[in-house]
Formats: structure tokens, C-alpha cells, sequence
């Protein structure tokens, strides 16, 4: 056999699925689930994407109140509640 085919036989052995890992993880396996993920996952993901989003913009509004006069931090409120119940209508959508 010369170098070649006995490199290409090699490859082809580490290429087919073994059933000998134990936990049933493989390197094309993980190669699949980070490219294609499933969608339990990523609809974990965006809850939590979303869950941030709405800490980051309460930490924002409240930093921001002292500068803010009584209308603005009306709208401003308003604006908070109305992200949150597009963000709640987003996760009963998923």
C-alpha cells in the first residue's frame, strides 16, 4: 500500500460515526449543532437575549431620571412598558 491510500484509509476510518463515545459526542456532531442549532436552544437564547435587554433598559431609564423633567420621563416610561410588552409578545410568539 503506499502513502496515499493508507492516509486516505486513515481519514476514512476517523470520518464514519463510532458508537464507542460514551456520552454520544462527536466532532461532526458539535460542528452540527453550532452551525445548525436546535430550536429549543435558540429559543432559550432569545429569552435570555430578551430577559438582558429589558435589565439594560431599566438600568439606562433609571440612571437617566434625575436629568430627565416630568413629561420626558412620562414618555420615557411609557416607552420602558411598551419594549417590555413587545419583548412579552415576542416570547409568546416563540
Amino acid at each position: 500500500m503506499t502513502r496515499s491510500e493508507e492516509l486516505s484509509q486513515k481519514l476514512a476510518e476517523l470520518m464514519k460515526p463510532q458508537s464507542k463515545t460514551p456520552d454520544g459526542m462527536t466532532v461532526q456532531g458539535m460542528v452540527e449543532d453550532w452551525f445548525n442549532p436546535k430550536p429549543m436552544v435558540m429559543r432559550h437564547v432569545i429569552v435570555i437575549q430578551l430577559i438582558a435587554a429589558c435589565i439594560v433598559a431599566m438600568i439606562l431609564l433609571a440612571t437617566s431620571a434625575a436629568s430627565f423633567n416630568p413629561e420626558e420621563m412620562l414618555v420615557a416610561i411609557f416607552s420602558f412598558l411598551l419594549f417590555v410588552a413587545l419583548a412579552v409578545g415576542l416570547f409568546s410568539k416563540l
